[in-house]
């Protein structure tokens, strides 16, 4: 395969994982408002009256951080247009203490992973630490020394 055609075919599969993660970001936000529903209306008692809602989410193959990080997106972002967005990037914008999101969602669309990371600390006031994105791994254990990011 000459390098033209494998540029092209690298730019077909960067735009189909691009579509999927859209996809996905958006079933996870479905996802999200049902647990909301289920959650809030106490209606896991009728799955079961026994469980608890941490125990329906395990019965039916939700594990707890991820039935939480849907249920908060959703109260966090559900009235704003989050195309083009992996779900990843908008649980990373969760612990952000700000009202005004269509910055942070904006910057979640259009920045690289790291440049979003840097931006996310920056905002949190852990801009003492060095940028991830000059990060060298000079020392790996299982995380960066530099950056303090998870390598594994």
């Amino acid at each position: 395969m000459s390098n033209e055609l494998a540029s092209e075919r690298v730019s077909e599969i960067v735009q189909g994982i691009r579509c999927a993660q859209e996809r996905a970001s958006q079933q996870f936000m479905v996802i999200g408002a049902y647990l909301l529903e289920v959650k809030n209306q106490q209606l896991f008692r009728l799955w079961d009256a026994s469980v608890t809602f941490d125990d329906f989410c395990e019965d039916i193959g939700i594990g707890r951080t991820t039935a939480y990080n849907c249920m908060r997106v959703v109260e966090r972002f559900g009235d704003h247009d989050l195309g083009g967005i992996a779900f990843d990037r908008l649980v990373q914008l969760l612990p952000l203490d700000t009202d005004d999101l269509a910055p942070w969602i904006e910057k979640a669309r259009e920045l690289p992973s790291r440049g979003l990371r840097d931006e996310i600390r920056e905002a949190r006031g852990l801009d003492g630490e060095r940028p991830i994105d000059s990060c060298t791994i000079k020392a790996i254990k299982k995380t960066c020394a530099d950056c303090g990011i998870n390598l594994r």
